[in-house]
Order: structure tokens, then C-alpha cells, then sequence
């Protein structure tokens, strides 16, 4: 990776990616030719994610040193009750500059720090000049900057987190409630506890309903330093007017679970395969998005499903979610079994070599 610094005439790349977070870097990861990608921050330096997933993600990309503390259990909190999902397999919380940098550290492309203002056709204009390529990847996040396309309103969550001194064991979720369709977490990161909240009413001011809930534990230092985003949960269109879109650009966050890491990684890694095929000239860039598209299409039906849940159980009284995940605890390997193979990054990368 070169920093190609401040540009302010015509610069023609092989591909340009717009957004440098695990999107961007898994799509990518190896490319040939002469690469670009723009980014507001520095890569490593923008992180908005709770940065917990499966422990299959980080070791997929032989990434292990980012891996800060591992879970075996993942705990549901609804009013006095706790229920204990055992799992087959591990989660864990990464730490977001060493997974992205290292990420970041596969590829050779040039980096610019700036500010997309707009694109016409195959020119991306931003605040440190014009860039121009045959191939261009929207990475960019829920705002999906390379489209002017109009998005519903409730196609939204919303999330906000701050990092606190602490220990703990386990990935732990506590939902409010249907009235505030709320849910809180604590996810242990070693020495750190990441606390957020996150809203199902799409996108909402959070942040004070985090205070609350933090107030209730007691902590050595004071919360600051909040991040957080908007999160897109309906598929989006894969390619629009040539522009191909993976991550939160093209709503592939999941539902329910608001799960986004493994998700931009999965379809970014699959897209980084049709473009070293059309890079080395055995696809066309037309057969490339077409592909791409019908293989993020085959997943719709899950993302369906999870909408489906996220609407369903949010309007339930808490006393019927609490049996129903009572029950579900019961059976819970063969739920996270289900919900690993539904993107199963390590097979994916395996097959695709």
C-alpha cells in the first residue's frame, strides 16, 4: 500500500474501491493492476463495528494476532432472566486497526485520504482530485455515495458502542423491550468491555439510552470516544449502472443479529475473485457482474428470513421471547450451525483458493 497523497489532476487506475474497512480490503485483497482505494480516515482508523464474529473469520485470513478474546457462550438478558446459548464453535472480538491494516498489508494499491463529491460514468471526483477507472467497487457504507438511489426508511438499525475498563466471559445481548425495540450489549475484550445500543426503529439518537444502561454497572472511568453507524439489513441492488457494491453499500448486514463484519468479508472476498478473473483478462467486466450478482441473489432468501425474525420477535412481550429462547437454548449447536453455513467464509475461501 503507497500513499498516493494530494492528486488534483486526472488519475486513470485499473479499479478503484471507494471505502477502506473490511469491504473494501477483503474485494481488495491480491487484486493485480493498478489500484486505488479513498477513504475519509485512515484504513484502521474508522472503526464503527462492535468488531465481534466468528472466530473462522480472522483465522480464514491468517489474521490471528488480531483476535483479542475468545467466547464460547453467547448470553440473551430479557428483564431478571439469562439464557445461555452454548456454541458449537467460537466467537471472538478483534481488534479493528490489526485486522484492517493486516488485511490492507496483502494488497499493493495507492491510498487517498479524501472525500467523495460525486462520479460521472467511470470518473470519481473528490475533494483531492479526479480518479478514473474501468472497474469501480462502492465499499463506502450505508450512504452507498456512488448511487443516487433512494433507500426505505425502515431498512435501518442503528448502533452506537464506547469502550470501557472491565472483564468478562461471554457475548452478552440485553433487549429492552418492543416499546424502545432496543438492545444493549457487553462484549469482553480482554482488559476493555465494548458496551453499546442498538435500535430496531432504524435510525435513531441512541447515545443517552446507552448512558442509562451503563449507569447500571459500575465502572472505573467515564464513558467517551462513542462510535457507531447505520446499519442497512435489506439487500440492495448488487451492481448499480456498472458499479459494483458489497458490505453495508449493498445491505448485506444481517438482520436481528446485526452481524456486518463477516458478511462485507464473505461477498467481498467472492467479488475479489471475479476481479482477478477479469483483471487477467478471462471474464469480461458484463459476465463479472452478472455472476456477482446472482451469487449475492441466492442469499436474499436468507436475508428474508432474518427480516423476517428482527419484525416478528421485536413485537412479541418479553415473556413469550423468553420462553421461545428458553426453548431455542435447548437446541442451540444446531441454530449456530445453521447461522455459520449460511456464510461460511472459511469453505468459501477454501473452494475459491
Amino acid at each position: 500500500m503507497s500513499i498516493a497523497g494530494s492528486i488534483l489532476r486526472m488519475k486513470k487506475y485499473n479499479w478503484i474501491i471507494v471505502g477502506g474497512s473490511f469491504a473494501g480490503l477483503a474485494t481488495a485483497r491480491g487484486l493485480p493492476g493498478k489500484g486505488l482505494i479513498i477513504d475519509r480516515k485512515p484504513i484502521g482508523e474508522n472503526e464503527t463495528s462492535a468488531c465481534g464474529t466468528l472466530i473462522d473469520v480472522p483465522l480464514s485470513f491468517n489474521i490471528e494476532e488480531s483476535i483479542l478474546q475468545e467466547h464460547r457462550d453467547v448470553l440473551l438478558h430479557i428483564g431478571n432472566k439469562e439464557i445461555d446459548f452454548k456454541t458449537p464453535y467460537s466467537f471472538c472480538v478483534i481488534d479493528y486497526r490489526i485486522f484492517c491494516t493486516k488485511l490492507a498489508g496483502y494488497s499493493d494499491f495507492d491510498f487517498i485520504q479524501a472525500r467523495v463529491t460525486g462520479r460521472k460514468n467511470k470518473t470519481i471526483f473528490t475533494t483531492k482530485g479526479d480518479f478514473e477507472a474501468d472497474i469501480i467497487i462502492d465499499a463506502s457504507g450505508w450512504k452507498s455515495v456512488l448511487t443516487d438511489e433512494q433507500f426505505p426508511k425502515n431498512s435501518y438499525n442503528t448502533g452506537v458502542e464506547v469502550i470501557l475498563s472491565g472483564k468478562g466471559e461471554g457475548l452478552h445481548f440485553f433487549y429492552e423491550g418492543r416499546k424502545t425495540k432496543r438492545v444493549y450489549w457487553i462484549f469482553p475484550a480482554r482488559e476493555k468491555l465494548r458496551i453499546g445500543s442498538g435500535s430496531y426503529f432504524g435510525k435513531e439518537k441512541i447515545k443517552e439510552s446507552l448512558l442509562r444502561f451503563i449507569k447500571n454497572y459500575d465502572f472505573s472511568n467515564s464513558p467517551q470516544n462513542f462510535h457507531g453507524n447505520i446499519f442497512p439489513f435489506f439487500l440492495r441492488k448488487p451492481v448499480v449502472n456498472g458499479i459494483f457494491r458489497v458490505g453495508d453499500s449493498a445491505g448485506q448486514c444481517v438482520a436481528l443479529t446485526g452481524e456486518g463484519i463477516r458478511p462485507a468479508l464473505y461477498f467481498g472476498t467472492f467479488l475479489n475473485y471475479l476481479l482477478k478473473k477479469v483483471l487477467s483478462k478471462e471474464m469480461s467486466i458484463k459476465s463479472a457482474q452478472r455472476v456477482y450478482a446472482n451469487f449475492v441473489n441466492r442469499k436474499r432468501k436468507y436475508y428474508r428470513m432474518f427480516t423476517f425474525f428482527q419484525q416478528y420477535l421485536t413485537s412479541l412481550p418479553n415473556w413469550i421471547i423468553a420462553l421461545s429462547g428458553k426453548l431455542a437454548s435447548r437446541k442451540s449447536f444446531f441454530f449456530f450451525e445453521q447461522y455459520r453455513k449460511f456464510l461460511d467464509i472459511k469453505t468459501l475461501i477454501k473452494v475459491l483458493g
